[in-house]
């Protein structure tokens, strides 16, 4: 029961679910291809940070903006 609440969910030394997801990975968010942040975005899924979406349509066309960014890292 110790750190964040985010922290507390991450798997204990000596878990069963250590290695036992697929191709050998931990069982878990924090594991996997694309693992949790803790209070940050995973590496290589876009999000979008910013969208404009009118209300009314222009010339019977609803033209939406959307910013998206990704962490190349």
């Amino acid at each position: 029961m110790d750190g964040t609440i985010e922290e507390m969910y991450k798997l204990k030394e000596g878990s069963p679910a250590i290695g036992y997801g697929a191709n050998g990975y931990d069982c878990g968010a924090f594991a996997g291809q694309y693992p949790y942040v803790i209070s940050g975005r995973p590496r290589f899924m876009p999000y979008i940070y910013e969208a404009n979406i009118p209300n009314t349509p222009t010339e019977g066309k609803l033209n939406i903006t959307l910013k998206i960014k990704t962490q190349n890292e």
